[in-house]
């Protein structure tokens, strides 16, 4: 048997949102965290205009999700940053980039 591990507390490989680029109202931010964690996202325009902010609760081990309702938002591409904070003190974030089409 082939047994997987992720010994990283926030590997940026597993954080993407689907879909993308996003053409309807919604999109989901998924995201792995090796431990319980609070998560804030900040979301920016390509400008550095600060669009967004998500806050969310992380369960540890799992992928969790959060999601960016984008009615309101004009198309453009859009810059993410997802900061997870680890109940054990650790904090790390990615950026990632949102791609809204309307």
């Amino acid at each position: 048997s082939n047994t997987n591990t992720i010994n990283e507390f926030f590997p940026t490989s597993r954080a993407y949102n689907y879909p993308n680029p996003v053409y309807d109202g919604e999109t989901a931010i998924r995201y792995f965290v090796g431990e319980d964690s609070k998560i804030n996202i900040k979301i920016f325009d390509l400008a550095g205009d600060f669009v967004a902010e998500l806050n969310d609760d992380a369960q540890g081990g799992l992928d969790n999700e959060t999601v960016w309702n984008v009615s309101n938002i004009q198309s453009g591409v859009y810059l993410a940053r997802i900061e997870a904070n680890g109940s054990s003190g650790k904090s790390e974030s990615v950026i990632i980039k949102i791609a809204v089409v309307k």
